[in-house]
């Protein structure tokens, strides 16, 4: 029937190891035990304590759960009872778990003498399945299957004794060629019940057997698909479970009589979907003619326990060679077996640092004695670990393995083959060849990662220039020097590529060759050297030679000439750094640009020069300019290029004495020199006149907007008198001139008109690189006189005119009062 396993992947105490932790529950007859496990409706299941202690399953006590060696206790019909605390579910060495189609559980504790103890029932089910122990005991899940459906979860929770099935947790998204569910198990990592059976995948055209694997959130109480990955035909029958580090492993039985296990990595696993990556063992008949097997649960040393409907018996996972005697024959109608314990496991990877042909691949290979216990061969193309690994495979705790690798395509031989094996961060095995072994650890659940790592038969050289600055700080990468490996084989060949002894350095400072050998033994000596330019003193050089699977050594080199790097083997990585700082003096020229007025120059627009004994030339920041190495003297220092509208400002330097546009140098001096051009200002004038004697008008107010100017604009008042204060520099009237404009449209409108006269309105002009630095003209801006105003006699209408009439008016005004007076006098008189 159904083959349903779950591992869980932390552990629980033994027994008496929880009875020394855990208040002891109170003892339970068999039949309390039963009589409480009535099945409540839950919607969620709701966190629960640690287990109780149980009672030693191994005694007969009267208040101790029934027991037998033979056959486990038939479930008994249950009735509603106030719940108490029910039997534990053990996390530890000999202990498994059984589940019959009609809803029995029964604990299994393998060892010296086998003891099979019932913990009680769910009722109302006929077809259970899928059998889990969630961490630490705490609870068990299983399913009862309909069609290829679920029709609802069940769950066991030790620390009440109840037996339940969840509400609302049934479940028929499976696809439709899995004929029925056979396997479950609690991911740890997640804590979700995860569950799944055989069917097929692909296209019509192209289908292929596959495992499918679903997901159920006890939280949420819902269920996704995980994804599903190839098995071998026939298989229909089988069980899952994880290992603590959230691995999935897939025990599949074939109608032929085969048994292999498939593994899914952690990181497959969660990212899931079709055809998921997995590792599977050689397909292996059980010995002992086992057949009908359905269920299997994993002890803390490795090994398997596999049960068919009544018998239970232990195996070596990677032989499947029965281990001992029958653990027992008494099981009635089980269809699964569970643990929660995580599997010991051995994963095997390949690290390729680089290929000789692009079509190389490797094979790897797990062996226990003379027996496979699986391999895979790499499909990758890039440098770095390989796809796919090989593993996890579930192995048995303190076996040692042979694990090796061969040439898939290619030759091996063009490689070196070294491997290292690591347990939680320590070396447990390592050698230099392509195959050794590694001795599992004792401890139950250990993982263990080895790594095989192949290198081409190239050593690489890899030759790196630093240079200081003047006064011996400041590291950088040094261009343009010459430096040199020059390969001489000492055993067997060897050929270095490129085939030049020197190289010139680029802007990393870094050259490299290649040294190609004939065989693994062959060896060879690098010379290691430099051509010392002027001006320049050595300051250190050492290379370190780093070998595959050994220690580094260095090598020192005492001066320019170098030294000789021996015993370069096949895999070295030859790795050197030659370190040197000026001797006379170092010459920065630098550029400052001051867009004040205008402009989007950078400092890369001009280009400086120093000539002198040395001419050094170019842009700021180039290298050609910056700490330049220069002798001793006096340089002329010079720019061009420089863009439209920029006006150049003196030579400034530091650290050397500077006189207009030559600076002199001292021995170990650092001079840094800088010139700063701006953009240049504009200006702009006119001037106000009548339109009818074309005369100067004083008076007028502008309102003048554009770049950098307040939004409303600035006003603009006609100076006449030295000296000017306002925007307006000329103090002739009617006269205007503006300064420092900064480039751009600017527009001036006449917002007073001079006395007696109608405002001319408004003009527009531009401050660009083009005109920047002179004086735009705009020209007369004329104005028309009011309609019945007198012409001033010079200077325009202004306030002469207007004293003028005033005076004559009032001159008329004394003449009459005069006469009335005179008038009024001579009255009197008569």
């Amino acid at each position: 029937m159904a083959l349903g396993m779950s591992i869980g992947l932390a552990f629980v105490a033994t027994p008496a190891a929880q009875a020394a932790i855990a208040p002891a529950a109170a003892p339970v007859s068999a039949h309390a035990a039963t009589s409480q496990t009535s099945v409540r409706p839950a919607a969620a299941d709701a966190p629960t304590p640690e287990p109780s202690a149980d009672a030693d399953t191994s005694t007969s006590a009267p208040s101790a759960p029934a027991t037998s060696t033979t056959a486990p206790v038939a479930p008994r019909s249950l009735a509603a009872q106030p719940l108490a605390a029910g039997l534990s579910l053990v996390c530890g060495t000999n202990y498994a778990y059984s589940i019959a189609s009609g809803g029995a559980l029964t604990q299994i504790k393998a060892g010296g003498s086998p003891v099979t103890t019932s913990i009680g029932s769910w009722t109302g089910v006929s077809s259970a399945n899928g059998l889990a122990i969630a961490a630490n005991g705490t609870k068990a899940y299983a399913y009862e299957r309909s069609g290829n459906g679920i029709s609802s979860i069940l769950t066991y929770t030790p620390s009440t004794g109840a037996f339940a099935k969840v509400a609302n947790s049934s479940y028929f998204g499976v696809d439709s060629s899995v004929t029925s569910l056979v396997a479950g198990a609690v991911n740890l990592s997640t804590g979700h019940f995860a569950f799944g059976g055989f069917g097929t995948a692909g296209p019509w055209w192209a289908t292929y057997p596959a495992f499918f694997v679903y997901d159920y959130d006890p939280v949420a109480n819902t269920f996704s698909q995980v994804g599903s990955f190839r098995t071998n035909s026939g298989e229909t029958n089988g069980d899952m479970a994880f290992d603590a580090q959230g691995s999935l492993y897939v025990v599949s039985s074939a109608s032929s009589g085969t048994t292999s296990i498939y593994s899914v990595t952690a990181a497959n696993y969660t990212a899931g979907g079709s055809d998921m990556t997995r590792t599977a063992t050689d397909p292996k008949s059980l010995s002992n003619g086992f057949t009908g097997v359905n269920g299997i649960a994993f002890d803390t040393d490795g090994s398997v326990l596999l049960g068919n409907g009544s018998t239970v018996r232990r195996y070596d996972p990677t032989t499947l060679a029965q281990r001992g005697s029958d653990i027992t024959t008494g099981l009635s109608s089980s269809t699964d077996l569970a643990s929660c314990n995580s599997p010991v496991n051995l994963t095997v990877q390949k690290n390729v640092t680089g290929r000789v042909n692009s079509t190389d691949q490797f094979t790897l290979k797990v062996a226990n004695g003379a027996t496979t216990v699986a391999s895979a061969t790499t499909t990758s193309t890039a440098p770095g670990l390989q796809s796919p690994q090989l593993g996890p495979l579930a192995v048995v705790a303190g076996q040692t393995y042979t694990i090796s690798e061969t040439a898939a395509s290619g030759s091996l031989s063009d490689y070196t083959s070294s491997y290292v094996c690591t347990y939680g961060g320590t070396t447990i095995a390592s050698g230099s060849t392509a195959s050794g072994s590694v001795t599992m650890p004792t401890t139950g659940g250990a993982s263990v990662n080895c790594v095989f790592t192949n290198s081409p038969l190239l050593a690489t050289v890899a030759v790196h220039k630093t240079v200081l600055d003047i006064n011996g700080d400041n590291p950088a990468p040094g261009a343009g020097w010459t430096l040199g490996a020059a390969t001489t084989a000492t055993t067997g060949s060897a050929t270095s590529a490129p085939s030049a002894a020197t190289q010139v350095t680029p802007a990393s400072g870094d050259v490299n060759w290649t040294v190609a050998f004939d065989k693994q033994t062959s060896r060879a000596t690098v010379r290691v050297s430099e051509t010392q330019k002027s001006g320049w003193d050595f300051v250190s050089g050492s290379c370190v030679v780093t070998p595959l699977g050994g220690s580094p050594r260095t090598v020192t080199l005492p001066g320019v000439t170098g030294a000789d790097v021996t015993g370069v083997a096949p895999g070295d990585a030859v790795a050197c750094t030659i370190t040197n700082k000026p001797s006379a003096a170092a010459l920065t020229l630098k550029k400052q640009v001051d867009n004040t007025y205008g402009g989007g120059s950078v400092v890369s627009d001009w280009t400086l020069t120093a000539t002198g004994a040395k001419t050094i030339t170019g842009k700021t920041g180039d290298p050609s300019v910056t700490a330049a190495v220069v002798a001793p003297g006096t340089y002329a220092l010079a720019e061009s290029g420089s863009p439209a509208g920029y006006a150049a400002g003196a030579w400034t330097c530091t650290g050397a004495t500077v006189s207009g546009s030559s600076v002199t140098v001292a021995a170990n001096a650092n001079a840094v020199c800088t010139i700063t051009n701006a953009s240049k200002p504009g200006s702009a004038v006119w001037t106000k006149t009548s339109k009818s004697t074309g005369e100067q008008l004083a008076g007028s107010e502008w309102t003048l907007t554009g770049p950098g100017l307040p939004a409303q604009g600035v006003v603009v008042k006609d100076c006449t008198t030295a000296p000017c204060t306002g925007p307006d520099q000329d103090p002739a009237p009617g006269a205007f001139r503006l300064d420092k404009l900064a480039w751009g449209t600017y527009t001036a409108k006449e917002t007073l008109a001079p006395a007696g006269y109608v405002a001319a309105g408004s003009f527009t002009f531009t401050v660009s690189a083009a005109n920047a630095g002179t004086t735009l003209n705009i020209g007369a801006q004329q104005n028309e006189q009011q309609a019945g105003a007198v012409l001033p006699l010079t200077g325009g209408l202004g306030s002469d005119a207007f004293l003028l009439g005033g005076g004559a008016l009032l001159f008329s005004a004394l003449a009459v009062l005069g006469v009335l007076r005179l008038r009024r006098n001579a009255r009197r008189a008569s």
